[in-house]
């Protein structure tokens, strides 16, 4: 288990695979939730060693805002480096 906690809210409704509305979008979080879990693998904070959360909210699942939480801003930080594509 990863640690990773995940939030989607979509037109400001918290929506979750369980509660989506097609099995397409169930899939398309599910897709999203592994893509982020895999740029992840392995990040605790060093400080805490708490895995990083995040919100990702918009309009609909194809256009998202994806933003990092953490314990401290330096597992925000390290989160934020790994995001970003290099």
């Amino acid at each position: 288990m990863t640690g990773i906690h995940f939030a989607f809210l979509i037109e400001g409704k918290e929506l979750t695979p369980e509660t989506a509305q097609s099995p397409e979008q169930a899939e398309l979080m599910e897709q999203i939730m592994e893509s982020i879990t895999a740029r992840m693998e392995g990040l605790r904070c060093p400080e805490h060693d708490e895995a990083p959360r995040f919100l990702c909210s918009g309009e609909s699942l194809h256009d998202l805002s994806v933003q990092a939480h953490g314990c401290c801003e330096q597992l925000v930080a390290l989160t934020t480096q790994r995001m970003t594509p290099q």
